[in-house]
């Protein structure tokens, strides 16, 4: 049952349900900054996904090996490779009737191939022009398919005989955003090159706190990660060891 109250406030007209504004609503749909190199903020679209952005310009999306759905897989078509064929050590000179084999064996007995007879050649009959009882023969030639497809589709589907070896599928992706990608590597690998190593500093109360444990213990890393009065946060000897070279080293902190 409800409240009256409720009801008194429903059918009252001054009373008006709480309407977000146009503002946050264009907040929530405002895509976040592009942090990076310019040459990354100028490539990236904003109406596609990051992966599709990643695979726009050449890159990685992640380096997990396992992708998670919505990848088209490349289609590989298995290579057949010839079977070795045996070499007979004695090979009878009498042909063999068909349907027919002979066992090989060694000395000792041991089978070691088997010899089929050489297949021969059917001649093809083209039964284009019979008729059977039901009608015509079906034709399905490779050139029966090629009609059903349309010229544009052509250039790019391969049936049958005529299909390559190894062939990917459609990445979606022009002539010109391959281009595109290929400079925006380009850039991103030149920047890499002639990057300069960012230059830390620690802070006015890590360079404190370092300097009384120098005054204390010297240059002696292990006992500073022993003391338990003034390694309160538990710091490793590595940890410590890389905040002294980031605050200039044992002399630049004995000096201080």
């Amino acid at each position: 049952m409800a409240n009256p109250r409720q009801r008194r406030k429903s059918r009252s007209g001054s009373h008006s349900a709480v309407k977000q504004s146009k503002r946050a609503k264009k907040n929530l749909r405002k895509h976040p900054a592009i942090k990076g190199p310019k040459a990354l903020q100028d490539a990236w679209d904003k109406k596609k996904t990051i992966k599709q952005n990643y695979e726009a310009m050449g890159l990685v999306h992640s380096l997990n090996p396992v992708a998670q759905g919505g990848t088209e897989k490349t289609l590989i078509v298995p290579m057949s490779e010839p079977e070795p064929s045996l070499a007979p050590t004695s090979a009878p000179s009498n042909p063999l009737p068909a349907g027919r084999g002979r066992i090989i064996r060694d000395e000792n007995g041991v089978v070691i191939g088997v010899e089929l007879p050489t297949e021969t050649e059917v001649p093809v009959v083209d039964q284009k022009g019979e008729k059977e009882v039901w009608g015509e023969p079906m034709d399905d030639s490779d050139d029966e398919a090629d009609k059903m497809i349309s010229p544009e589709a052509l250039d790019w589907v391969k049936i049958g005989k005529g299909a390559p070896k190894e062939e990917s599928g459609p990445s979606g992706l022009g002539i010109s955003q391959k281009k595109k990608g290929k400079g925006v590597v380009g850039a991103l690998e030149k920047l890499s090159a002639s990057g300069v190593k960012t230059q830390r500093h620690a802070s006015m109360h890590e360079i404190v706190w370092l300097k009384e444990l120098v005054a204390v213990h010297g240059t002696d890393i292990g006992a500073m990660a022993h003391d338990l009065k003034r390694n309160v946060w538990q710091k490793t000897p590595g940890e410590i060891k890389r905040a002294i070279n980031k605050a200039g080293g044992f002399e630049k902190l004995k000096a201080v």
